[in-house]
């Protein structure tokens, strides 16, 4: 009985040891899912909007920061630490010949996020225009919209984890004049199923970020570069598309010097099995890119190895679990010796 119950307290042990941390590491993936799904699917809207909004930063203008935050279109106070935010609304101006939301002339912080655009076929469902300080989020369209964000000469905006799909004309479109639409940011963003092209740089684009974004079926070219766009930098995006790419302007880089983007139709081999494709993707277009460091596959799979979220620290706590269990056994088990001696 003894020996059995031994190995009965070893066991537990060794199985704490390892259950532990996987339970541990699995609760947090669990709460952290349903967090992001509480978070992603309950937008609480707060308003329908069925006329276009136009804000004009421009001193003098009667239309500005402080007239939206008035009308009850914004909060905040339009610095870094307090930016003025549009969102949670719905802006369903589909009747109209406009942009359903217009920012110009703006050099305040402010954020619009969680919105979902209904627009006219021929506008984007947001318009940016000589603005700076920017940050659009969460962001979605639906048809007849033609784009969700068309940006012209602005400078410093991070569009990130929007879904700009299913739009009639572009994804998401950018242009400017003698390189004022410059160091913006394009990121994680789902650009798929529009009906010309996902993400188009036009002239005047120069040094902007295109990363980790997942670009598929777009009918046209899943991520344009005009003429007069140069030093941009395309990296570490999924593209799936009849025409990947198209790259006319020029000095424009398709990789970071260490990892490049996944295409769908990248024939090369991968011999030392390190990710990276052997042979270069060339990018259609007159400045003759390349991309040299494809991916063999789409960046957000992740690779075999990987440890589980929050393992290192279960293993920790039940290693000290584990410790502290056998220490008071020894402690017992050195106790009845000495009383039995």
């Amino acid at each position: 009985m003894k020996l059995n119950a031994k190995r009965f307290i070893f066991c537990f042990l060794l199985l704490s040891l390892f259950i532990f941390p996987i339970y541990f590491s699995m609760s947090m993936i669990s709460n952290h899912r349903s967090e992001e799904f509480s978070r992603n699917n309950s937008p609480q809207i707060s308003t329908i909007y069925t006329d276009p909004i136009s804000i004009d930063d421009l001193p003098g203008s009667l239309t500005n920061w402080s007239w939206a935050k008035d009308q009850g279109y914004c909060t905040g106070s339009g610095t870094s630490g307090s930016p003025y935010v549009i969102k949670n609304h719905i802006f369903n101006t589909s009747a109209f010949s406009t942009t359903p939301l217009v920012i110009e002339n703006s050099r305040k912080y402010f954020e619009i996020e969680n919105c979902l655009y209904i627009g006219h076929s021929s506008y984007a469902g947001i318009f940016l225009r000589n603005v700076t300080n920017g940050k659009i989020t969460g962001n979605s369209m639906a048809p007849p919209t033609g784009a969700l964000i068309y940006m012209r000469n602005s400078s410093y905006n991070t569009i990130s984890n929007n879904i700009a799909s299913y739009g009639l004309v572009y994804g998401i479109l950018l242009e400017g004049s003698m390189g004022l639409t410059r160091f913006n940011t394009i990121s994680n963003n789902i650009v798929s199923n529009n009906l010309d092209t996902g993400i188009s740089l036009r002239s005047g684009c120069v040094n902007n970020v295109i990363s980790n974004n997942l670009i598929s079926n777009n009918t046209n070219y899943g991520i344009e570069l005009d003429p007069g766009t140069a030093n941009n930098e395309v990296y570490l995006n999924c593209l799936n598309n009849t025409s990947n790419a198209v790259d006319d302007g020029t000095t424009n880089n398709w990789d970071n010097g260490d990892k490049g983007n996944y295409w769908h139709d990248y024939i090369g081999t991968d011999g030392d099995n390190d990710g990276i494709g052997d042979i270069p993707y060339d990018i259609p277009g007159s400045a003759g890119s390349q991309d040299n460091y494809p991916l063999m596959k789409c960046p957000e799979e992740r690779g075999n190895g990987e440890v589980i979220a929050g393992y290192n620290i279960g293993i920790l706590v039940s290693s000290l679990f584990v410790l502290i269990i056998a220490t008071v056994y020894s402690a017992l088990k050195k106790k009845r010796y000495n009383h039995t001696k």
